[in-house]
């Protein structure tokens, strides 16, 4: 008997037929969520190491396509949107404050209240529920299969992978938990290979705390503290990380040892509401003059800053790619190449107040009115529209193979299929 093409749950083990599978990443007996190994077909849970059919591989895409967090280049273009997937919005009914993730089909939604959903993207379907018991209101990361969430004081580990296999399991109590010292949870996680990174604030006092992703246990004898007041998300650039502050100093800090390599004065005040982007080793960001500028990070010439352009408007978000920055702002939306110079500024859309999408040459803003368009790079004028939500705008959308999946501020999940 082949069991690489049965439903790979406890409980069910019904024949798969691959077809449906692969586009539904769905058991269409047990509602179960799956994923296709790309080799042989043959159906494997969710977040599974390797294909139980062939051994391959199967490494599980995340798409946070969140700003500053690392670099994240989605090379396909976008040539149309379509309205919204069959089974979307899904109505959660609570608040949304911190960003979405998207790992192999599946919408990882953090809300307010501490509950985490997990829905299928394809379908809408909720997969699971998991929770902390304070609110979360910075984004979390994930990392071979578990979940790190930052929920007031205290970080959580979440086994995604492990919680998913046993659908009997109802419990979803974390693998580790444990406090942040100096102060409350601030900005989005981190993660590299081994390591979370979180900064927690107290006052005028950022704490960045290195965690092992084992066991949650410090990996620096002491954690940097920088006392310069409030703190742009910490950024993960070159194997180091950047720390800004909002009144315009920049440090480095060593990843093996937590120690403060360097620091340099900016010679100008961040602006607060927009996140930084990565894009390779270049930091895109605003200050309150209406500025987009830039760091580089040079292995050998050290860090550089550069102006780019002045806008006519503030800046309310940025994105980057190899050939142009993007920036969203009051007026709406502007297309600049590398340099900083003006392709093109589309001026008569609402605002853009969340972190766009670049896509190959072309970009998907979501503005403050709800709806999603579509650009190239080449003109100003949208070459797709369509609705999302009405009310109050949540956090930046996200993209996956497949799927822009956005969250409104009341906890709408909706999903839009692209070509």
């Amino acid at each position: 008997m082949e069991f690489s093409k049965r439903c790979p749950y406890i409980g069910c083990g019904e024949t798969m037929d691959d077809e449906a599978a692969s586009l539904d990443r769905l058991c269409s007996h047990c509602g179960a969520g799956i994923t296709m190994c790309a080799a042989c077909h043959a159906a494997n849970r969710l977040l599974a190491g390797y294909c139980r059919g062939c051994g391959a591989g199967l490494g599980a895409e995340i798409w946070p396509c969140h700003p500053g967090l690392r670099t994240a280049t989605f090379r396909s273009s976008i040539s149309s949107i379509k309205k919204a997937r069959v089974g979307f919005p899904v109505h959660l009914g609570r608040q949304a404050i911190a960003s979405p993730l998207a790992v192999s089909g599946l919408l990882i939604v953090s809300l307010a209240d501490g509950s985490i959903d997990l829905l299928s993207e394809h379908t809408g379907r909720r997969l699971g529920r998991l929770g902390v018991p304070e609110e979360i209101v910075v984004t979390p990361a994930m990392h071979a299969g578990r979940l790190f969430v930052a929920a007031g004081r205290k970080v959580y580990c979440h086994d995604l992978a492990r919680y998913l296999d046993q659908s009997s399991d109802t419990n979803g109590k974390p693998v580790w938990s444990c406090g942040l010292g100096g102060g409350s949870a601030a900005h989005p996680a981190l993660v590299d290979e081994r390591t979370v990174y979180l900064a927690s604030q107290d006052g005028e006092t950022t704490t960045l705390h290195a965690l092992s992703q084992e066991d949650g246990s410090a990996i620096w004898d002491d954690a940097p503290r920088f006392e310069c007041g409030p703190t742009a998300p910490p950024l993960l650039v070159n194997d180091q990380i950047v720390v800004i502050s909002l009144s315009g100093e920049a440090f480095l800090v060593n990843l093996a040892s937590g120690t403060i390599e360097q620091t340099f004065p900016m010679r100008r005040e961040v602006e607060p509401q927009v996140a930084p982007f990565v894009a390779d080793n270049r930091i895109i960001l605003a200050d309150k003059r209406h500025c987009v500028f830039e760091i580089v990070l040079n292995s050998s010439d050290g860090p550089s800053i550069n102006e780019l352009h002045a806008m006519r408007a503030r800046v309310t978000s940025l994105a980057a790619a190899d050939d142009f920055i993007v920036a969203g702002h009051l007026s709406g939306l502007t297309l600049l190449d590398r340099r900083g110079h003006q392709r093109w500024s589309a001026d008569d859309i609402d605002p853009v107040s969340v972190t766009p999408i670049v896509a190959g040459d072309t970009v998907f803003a979501l503005d403050d009115a709800g709806n999603g368009l579509l650009f190239n790079a080449l003109k100003s004028n949208p070459v797709g529209k369509v609705r999302l939500f009405g009310g109050e705008v949540g956090p930046p959308p996200l993209i996956t193979r497949t799927s822009i999946a956005a969250v409104s501020a009341a906890g709408d999940v909706v999903a839009i299929e692209w070509q």
